[in-house]
């Protein structure tokens, strides 16, 4: 008997079923990798979206923040009240308002020029700080919303008196002692 050894190429059994589970095996990574990506990007999206939704906020809600400014913010010209970040922008208008109107004040001390520096802006209703030339003179100063219009309610070299803040409600948390012009000296503010 003569063996003859015939010339057969092709896949054993076993080899076809490596193929099978190769084959198996980059598709499955393949879609697991394609659906991290798509379930990523949905996250990312969410996310995306709840922090728009959550960083527009309304005018009233950024007017309802106590900002303090440390340094005091000195505004000596219109395009200075950039400076004022997060306070309500009807405030940088008004602010803006009072440097044009004193642009042409022009110390005969050689003082500076007018300028406004603020501290502290109070919930979008009152804000505290400086009036005055920017080198010489100056004085405090306290401002709030007046009908819903900015105006300067206050501003000297002392403390406020008593009345001008109950006037104007003006709350102990911004402005906390006031003076008492009946007794001749400081007092809490009581608003």
């Amino acid at each position: 008997m003569i063996n003859k050894r015939l010339n057969q190429s092709g896949f054993s059994a076993v080899e076809g079923l490596l193929v099978i589970i190769i084959v198996l095996l980059v598709g499955f990574i393949g879609y697991y990798v394609w659906h991290a990506q798509q379930s990523t990007s949905k996250t990312l999206n969410t996310a995306s979206t709840a922090k728009q939704a959550t960083t527009t906020k309304s005018p009233a809600a950024a007017e309802a923040k106590d900002i303090k400014y440390d340094p005091i913010v000195i505004i000596t010209a219109p395009a200075d009240v950039d400076k004022l970040t997060g306070s309500p922008q009807s405030f940088k208008d008004f602010a803006s308002g009072q440097i044009a109107a004193h642009a042409n004040d022009n110390p005969a001390d050689g003082c500076g020029a007018y300028g406004i520096g603020v501290s502290r802006v109070y919930k979008g209703e009152f804000a505290l700080g400086t009036v005055g030339s920017t080198g010489c003179d100056g004085a405090e100063a306290l401002w709030g919303r007046v009908q819903g219009k900015w105006q300067q309610i206050f501003a000297g070299q002392q403390l406020a008196d008593c009345p001008t803040l109950k006037k104007y409600k003006v709350p102990q948390a911004i402005y906390p002692e006031c003076f008492d012009e009946t007794a001749n000296n400081p007092i809490a503010n009581t608003n």
